[in-house]
């Protein structure tokens, strides 16, 4: 090797002088000069690559396709590796997955009552379908009560809720939606499609839900319609810790009051409502038929 780099070193140094020779003449180059010059710079050339050849008789290239053909034999290639935080995050999915199989495989266990709780699971929008598909499965148990407080639900999986319960025979009964503040308006919207057309459901939970003075206005178009049969059939409703409801909503809150025929238990508690709108609310309940009526405010 060390031979063949003397040579190489060598050799270059001849094609210099050679090119310097002919450059430097203190005649001009004519035509003669020229084609001297390039002969020789051809055969210094020549012999480079020959050189060149010898000392790397093994060389390979490799194609610019390499990621193709690891593509078509099934190969990842190092941008398609994922990355220590996707599979953190994989194996975190999977876990949770794991927790929320087994308690929903307790399900025909535990349902003595037809209650189906999956509170705190960080249960999301996507595993809905999975709820839904477990809750009511079995028609011998009928789910009549179903939890999913304190959950990463927002209104399009109240949708995905909805869409589906609307679709199956059910007689469910209660519904508990509190802590998900992302349901929002948006959520409350879809709510009242289900409770329009669903009369089973005496039991509406919506504490920490993100619901601001739109969702009550739209709470009251259900609770307080013209029509019995779109009217919500709803026995207790809790819309309490909903910050963004604020004295805006207090004439829509009393118009749910002294319309609606169903309602026994009325809770507003830690809204954003001031003491005045608190004392005409309590004495607009305090004037209704009903003696079983409550406002908890």
């Amino acid at each position: 090797t060390s031979k063949r780099k003397s040579s190489m070193a060598q050799t270059k140094k001849e094609i210099s002088e050679a090119g310097q020779s002919i450059k430097t003449c203190d005649s001009q180059p004519n035509d003669n000069d020229d084609k001297s010059y390039n002969a020789t710079l051809n055969l210094m050339h020549m012999k480079l690559n020959e050189e060149t050849i010898v000392q790397h008789p093994t060389r390979v290239e490799i194609p610019d396709t390499f990621d193709d053909k690891q593509a078509e034999n099934g190969l990842k290639t190092i941008d398609e590796v994922p990355d220590k935080e996707e599979l953190d995050a994989s194996k975190e999915i999977k876990q949770r997955n794991m927790i929320l199989e087994e308690k929903l495989n307790k399900y025909d266990e535990l349902d003595v009552d037809g209650i189906l709780n999956v509170s705190s699971l960080n249960v999301t929008d996507n595993d809905v379908p999975l709820i839904i598909q477990r809750a009511f499965k079995n028609e011998k148990k009928k789910c009549v009560q179903l939890i999913l407080r304190d959950n990463t639900l927002t209104s399009k999986g109240v949708k995905i809720l909805v869409d589906q319960l609307l679709s199956i025979p059910n007689n469910l009964k209660s519904l508990y939606l509190s802590g998900n503040p992302d349901i929002g308006d948006a959520g409350i919207e879809h709510l009242s499609r289900l409770l329009q057309t669903n009369r089973s459901i005496t039991i509406l939970a919506l504490h920490c839900t993100g619901i601001t003075n739109q969702g009550v206005r739209i709470l009251s178009n259900i609770l307080c319609h013209h029509k019995t049969d779109s009217t919500a059939c709803l026995e207790k409703l809790y819309i309490s810790f909903n910050k963004l409801i604020t004295d805006e909503s207090l004439e829509t809150l009393i118009q749910i009051l002294e319309q609606n025929q169903t309602l026994k238990l009325f809770s507003l508690q830690n809204c954003s409502l001031s003491d005045n709108a608190r004392r005409r609310l309590r004495k607009v309940a305090t004037k209704k038929k009903s003696k079983k009526f409550n406002l908890s405010e």
